[in-house]
This record gives C-alpha cells, sequence and structure tokens, in this order.
C-alpha cells in the first residue's frame, strides 16, 4: 500500500483502517470543537450587535463555513487526479448536512417544541398536557404540535427556490455531458449570485422579533463582543486548519475498507461540521414558545440555502478549474427529494402537526436508501 501523505506537511496520516478510524473521531472531535466555537461567538456577537445584519448576513455564512471549508479542502489544492476522487468527500459533506438537517434537526426540533393545540389548531405556548414518547405519536399525532410566525414559510420557500442550482449542471449531466465546463461555471456563479441575493434579503430583515431573554446575559457589551469574536476567529482558523487532515482521514478510512467515500462522509462528517448547530437548535426548540421554533426552522431553512449556494457554489467551483467530471446523479436526487419533500410541511402552513416530526426522522433513511437503490442500477 501506498505512503500516506501528511497534510499541510506535518499531520498525521495513516494507510491502514484502525489507524484512519482514530484519526476521523480525532479530526473530527477538533472540528466538532471549532463549529462551536463559531457558533457560541456568533451568539455572543449577535447579542451585541442585533440580529438585523449579523443575523442575516454574517451568521449564515459563518454557518456554512465548516461544511464549506471540508468541500474546499476536498479538491481545489490537490491533482484533478486525486481530485475527482477525493471531492466525493466534499459531495458526501454538502448531502448529508443538508439530510441530516432536514430530519434530525427538523424532526427532532418539531418533537421536542410540540405543544398542546387550541380548537382552531394553533399550539399553545409552553402547554403540553402528555409528555409521554410513544411511536404511534411520532407519526400520526394530530393533538398537539407546533405553530410558527406568519413569515416562517417563506424561509422554505428561499431554500426551494435556492435548489435549482444543481439543475444547472444535472440537467447536461443526464443528456451525456459530464464533463462540461460551461455548465460548472454557469452553476458556480448562480449559486453566487443566490447567495448575495439570499444575504442582501436578510439584511433587510427586521430585529425586533427577538426574545431578549434568550440573548441578554448580564455581561458588559464590550466583553461579549471580544469573547464572541475570539471565539469565532478561533473557530475560523480551527476549521480552517484540520478540514484537509479530515478529509484525507475519511478518504483513506474508505479506500482501506473498500467503502464508497460518499457514504462514510454523508454519514461522520455532518456530525463534525453540524452538531453544535444541531443541539442548539433542539435546545431553543424544546423550550416550546412560537417564537423560538419559528426562529429554529427559518434557522434549518436558512442553513439549507446556504449549502444550496455557498456550498454547492464552491463545490461546482471545484469541478471547474480541475475539469472535473460531473458524476453525482445519484447524489443530486438523494439531496433534491428530502428538500422538496420536506417542503410538503414547511411551503404553506403555519400549522405543523406533531406527526409531521416522523415524517422528517424518516428522510434520512429514505435519502440514503434512494441514493443507494440508484447506484444500484447503475445511475450515478
Amino acid at each position: 500500500m501506498a505512503d500516506c501523505e501528511e497534510a499541510w506537511g506535518f499531520f498525521p496520516c495513516s494507510t491502514n483502517v484502525g489507524g484512519n478510524l482514530v484519526l476521523m473521531f480525532g479530526y473530527g472531535y477538533v472540528l466538532l470543537q471549532g463549529a462551536t466555537w463559531i457558533g457560541d461567538g456568533c451568539e455572543e456577537l449577535l447579542g451585541f450587535i442585533g440580529p438585523g445584519i449579523l443575523g442575516g448576513l454574517v451568521l449564515p455564512v459563518l454557518g456554512a463555513l465548516p461544511d464549506a471549508m471540508m468541500v474546499l479542502m476536498s479538491g481545489m489544492f490537490t491533482s484533478p487526479e486525486k481530485a475527482q476522487s477525493q471531492v466525493a468527500v466534499g459531495m458526501g459533506t454538502l448531502v448529508g448536512s443538508t439530510v441530516m438537517l432536514l430530519s434530525i434537526a427538523l424532526g427532532g426540533s418539531t418533537w421536542l417544541g410540540r405543544c398542546d393545540l387550541n380548537a382552531d389548531g394553533v399550539a399553545i405556548d409552553k402547554r403540553l398536557t402528555d409528555t409521554s414518547f410513544s411511536f404511534s405519536k411520532l407519526f400520526f399525532d394530530k393533538t398537539t404540535g407546533i405553530t410558527t410566525e406568519d413569515d416562517t414559510p417563506f424561509n422554505c420557500k428561499i431554500m426551494l427556490l435556492s435548489s435549482i442550482a444543481f439543475l444547472v449542471v444535472e440537467v447536461p449531466a443526464l443528456a451525456g455531458y459530464t464533463k462540461d465546463p460551461t455548465a460548472s461555471l454557469v452553476g458556480a456563479i448562480l449559486c453566487f449570485v443566490l447567495l448575495f441575493a439570499y444575504c442582501a434579503f436578510q439584511d433587510e430583515g427586521s430585529d425586533d422579533d427577538d426574545d431578549e431573554s434568550d440573548l441578554v446575559v448580564p455581561v458588559s457589551p464590550g466583553v461579549r463582543a471580544r469573547n464572541g469574536l475570539l471565539q469565532v476567529l478561533l473557530g475560523v482558523l480551527t476549521v480552517s486548519i484540520f478540514s484537509e487532515p479530515m478529509v484525507d482521514a475519511v478518504d483513506g478510512f474508505s479506500n482501506s475498507m473498500g467503502l464508497p467515500t460518499f457514504y462514510v462522509s454523508f454519514i461522520l462528517t455532518p456530525f463534525a461540521s453540524n452538531a453544535s448547530e444541531l443541539v442548539s437548535s433542539l435546545k431553543f426548540a424544546a423550550k416550546k414558545k412560537k417564537k423560538n421554533i419559528s426562529l429554529t426552522y427559518s434557522q434549518i431553512w436558512g442553513a439549507i440555502t446556504m449549502n444550496n449556494t455557498m456550498v454547492l457554489g464552491l463545490f461546482l467551483l471545484i469541478v471547474y478549474t480541475k475539469n472535473l467530471e460531473w458524476k453525482y446523479t445519484a447524489e443530486t436526487a438523494s439531496v433534491l427529494l428530502p428538500i422538496w419533500l420536506s417542503a410538503y410541511w414547511g411551503y404553506g402552513s403555519v400549522n405543523i402537526p406533531t406527526s409531521a416530526a416522523g415524517y422528517f426522522l424518516a428522510l434520512y433513511p429514505l435519502s440514503l436508501g434512494f441514493c443507494v437503490i440508484l447506484e444500484s442500477l447503475g445511475i450515478d
């Protein structure tokens, strides 16, 4: 077996299963810590500056940074030959992150945020008579649920719109043009245009709907700003440095086990790059308040919009600059399916029953299984 190449010239690497497994968990833990620092720092800055500009412009970009760095390091700084196989780590991270947020984050938040419904089907804040768990409630309960603000479904519509960027490269690929630099470049440009439009729109958002009791702590503004900025900078530095060795470890583990790199990164890397976002969403939803669940849903829709624009744009930029083939039809289908299906609940209604939680959670195995079936049929 060939010798491994140390990331950045000094990070440990391995050529066997055990070594790469240890490295994956080690680097994954560090990336998780970096993502946590970014999230915590943003919360501190949010309380200091306010949600208008920071919440709409900076927070989404920083929240997508761990996934973006994984994608960037999977192919931008290596040879075209190596990039063609290694970018599967980036694609797995992109798809896995989106599916995890749509399934585990939305499903878990809906379950934890559920409240009793009044006669009109509207959730009653902080009131839940029956707190017991059962699978029948998870999939069929319509006596409890959540209610979001009126403008929350609009964020779902933006997410749906942003998903069309995948089709710019997928449609030519279906026609047989799997190596089409023009399609990759146009797709990347569209992604960044949509990213700019989305951030500009959020910059225009209102900042008077936030629960100050959830944001303000008894610390001076100067200290909050300094602590927040330091945490963000430390998190960005950590994620930037450790993304490349994580990509190498995932790729090495996949090769050692004879497993497709996409599936390994689909399952593992999102829990390193998005775990802090997942936990914060669940904790926030558990407060069982309309304002909290609305922000949770909006943040999840927004995170997926960032994946569809910023992260996908970087991936397409790698495909263009390295002149790579687009061989991700199954992967594209497995991410568009849960995006479009999740919109059934998020697109129009503000009243969502608890049964939607089971629906959301089922999207994870559905997406993964759909990809496996398509690839088994020779669709790649």
